[in-house]
């Protein structure tokens, strides 16, 4: 039997500037992001959320990366999750992002 078991070792990702880059084009660089979560290993970064207000005094959102793909969680006021979505995702066979509608 084989078993295909996961490994970072074997998964090259987009690096730390790359993600940092596409999550500037969808949500602009004047975004305030302040990061709750980071999580690297030898081989790169794997996960990366980020804490943002969609708009002045509205409601919460995550940005949250996680190895090839960018979502955006939305939270209400009590940080609940409402919905959530990908922006983006990343094809490791060609080092390329797609951005989603």
């Amino acid at each position: 039997m084989n078993e295909v078991i996961f490994s970072n070792e074997n998964f090259r990702g987009p690096n730390e500037r790359e993600v940092l880059n596409v999550i500037e084009e969808i949500f602009g660089s004047e975004k305030n992001l302040k990061e709750i979560t980071r999580v690297e290993d030898e081989y790169g970064i794997n996960r990366l959320v980020f804490e943002t207000q969609e708009s002045e005094g509205g409601d919460t959102i995550h940005i949250d990366f996680f190895q090839s793909t960018i979502d955006v969680i939305y939270l209400n006021a009590q940080a609940i999750p409402t919905g959530g979505r990908s922006v983006a995702v990343y094809d490791k066979n060609n080092s390329t992002w797609t951005i989603l509608d």
